[in-house]
């Protein structure tokens, strides 16, 4: 099912690669591969709680990324509103990886929705050290 999948996500069909993702799922539960799939699904269709939940059930598959798929949680929460779990996130993303870029981008993002200036500017700075950007 996850082939199918795949050739329906390459096509913009993602209701269907969802549905033969899901049937993949099925089969077997603890597939990394199938797991990852409906979370990048889940980012492109927009939908943040499963996104969320679904990232969480790859860190606990995948260890050895467990930094990318948090700093991927926190820009879900973010999307919610959610900004005190997005700082969660963050944080536990960069606890595991220091130079993790992303995380320290919607750290300071959340950061600033929450009105605490002076962690987000923190965040902003270490971002340009580690040659990031400036983006919102």
């Amino acid at each position: 099912w996850r082939p199918i999948g795949n050739i329906h996500f390459l096509a913009g069909r993602l209701r269907e690669a969802e549905a033969a993702y899901l049937k993949a799922f099925e089969d077997d539960p603890e597939d990394l591969n199938v797991n990852r799939n409906l979370a990048k699904l889940a980012t492109n269709l927009q939908d943040y709680r499963a996104m969320i939940e679904r990232y969480t059930r790859v860190a606990d598959l995948d260890p050895d990324h467990v930094a990318d798929h948090y700093a991927n949680r926190c820009y879900a929460h973010i999307k919610l509103g959610e900004y005190e779990l997005a700082v969660r996130d963050c944080t536990w993303a960069i606890d595991r990886e220091p130079r993790k870029q992303s995380a320290y981008m919607n750290r300071a993002h959340a950061y600033g929705k929450l009105g605490l200036m002076a962690e987000r500017q923190r965040d902003k700075q270490m971002l340009a050290r580690l040659g990031g950007g400036d983006e919102e």
